[in-house]
């Protein structure tokens, strides 16, 4: 079944219940991801047998470390004993030297942890975020979070007709960004098992988090990406330490921002500024959609950067001519040719 992607109703209509936020402009981007393959010995937590449980204590606890004394002291057969001895060896928890039974330091972590550890081979997919290389937190893998293997979003996957703008990153991937990750004692935090070792990486492909860029009348960027219908606190974090997204949402053009109010402030029927925001009552949004620059340049004989749509570059109140081949990071939309935004319909009737 195709997982259709959080319509932006929805984020629009949790954005207007924050307290001190007044939704003004709406951008549908697609965040560029990292999704990497990953291979690593784990250990699996499962509950100790009875007798086992009270084996690794006897050993730990009272220092028995003979399978007579541990027989003695808890009134079994030796040969059970034995037997459980035997087992406990071959998972890694029990070393038998002539005789002699000790605990591992994985028999006496379990032991210890009360949770019998064993170890295997475990494989698992891990996101990182492109601009910053941060992993993605626990949060968004779980739940209904879409991705998409490129930037091209199937018209099936979209309830209510937005149109996404993808974001670029000029980085690489390197593979400590996740190896290095698998050695942080948080590792948790962002979906990696507590007890893992030798976190090794297989391979890595793009991916493309749908996502929406809600900025409120005093500048604030609010971020919905359907993570449990609530915001995105991880990539409004991004926001902030990514300086080419403000940049970006600050020189998108809009008419009057400051008059546009908040959202649900005007009726349905008038028209809504460049770029804001639609009206949560009444009539169901549409959207309309321009093409998106992909190039941000140079301008000729310039030091200053400038914004590229087709071949020109815009730089101050002057336009210069671009040849295109600069390269850098993200999609700037020109003044004739903007982002997703979306627009109110007037109601039937």
């Amino acid at each position: 079944m195709t997982r259709v992607i959080y319509p932006a109703q929805r984020a629009i209509e949790h954005a207007v219940t924050v307290p001190g936020v007044r939704p003004a402009r709406l951008f549908p981007v697609l965040w560029p991801l990292w999704q990497v393959e990953t291979a690593a010995q784990v250990y699996d937590e499962q509950a100790y047998e009875v007798i086992d449980r009270f084996l690794v204590r006897g050993i730990l606890e009272a220092g028995l470390h003979r399978s007579a004394d541990l027989a003695a002291f808890y009134g079994l057969p030796t040969s059970l004993v034995e037997r459980c001895l035997a087992f406990l060896t071959l998972i890694g928890h029990v070393r038998n030297t002539e005789g002699l039974v000790t605990l591992t330091p994985l028999g006496e972590s379990s032991a210890r942890a009360d949770v019998r550890y064993v170890p295997k081979e475990s494989r698992q997919q891990l996101l990182v975020e492109r601009f910053t290389a941060r992993p993605l937190p626990r949060s968004h893998y779980q739940g209904s979070l879409s991705l998409l293997p490129t930037p091209h979003v199937p018209a099936e996957r979209v309830s209510d007709g937005s149109r996404f703008a993808p974001l670029f990153s000029s980085s690489t991937f390197r593979p400590e960004i996740v190896t290095q990750l698998g050695e942080q004692p948080d590792r948790f935090d962002f979906n990696l098992p507590k007890q893992l070792r030798n976190l090794r990486v297989l391979g890595h492909q793009d991916a493309y988090l749908p996502a929406y860029l809600i900025e409120d009348a005093d500048g604030r960027l609010l971020a919905y990406s359907g993570v449990h219908g609530e915001r995105d606190t991880f990539l409004e974090s991004l926001c902030d330490r990514v300086p080419l997204i403000r940049t970006l949402i600050a020189a998108e053009p809009s008419q009057d921002r400051e008059r546009s109010g908040p959202i649900g402030s005007r009726t349905a029927n008038e028209r809504a500024p460049y770029g804001s925001c639609p009206a949560v009552s009444g009539a169901q949004p549409s959207l309309r959609t321009a093409s998106v620059a992909r190039q941000r340049c140079h301008s000729v004989g310039s030091g200053r950067t400038s914004y590229a749509s087709g071949t020109s570059c815009r730089s101050g109140p002057t336009t210069r001519s671009c040849d295109g081949r600069q390269h850098c990071d993200g999609l700037w939309p020109s003044r004739s040719s903007a982002m997703s935004v979306p627009e109110p319909t007037s109601p039937a009737g």
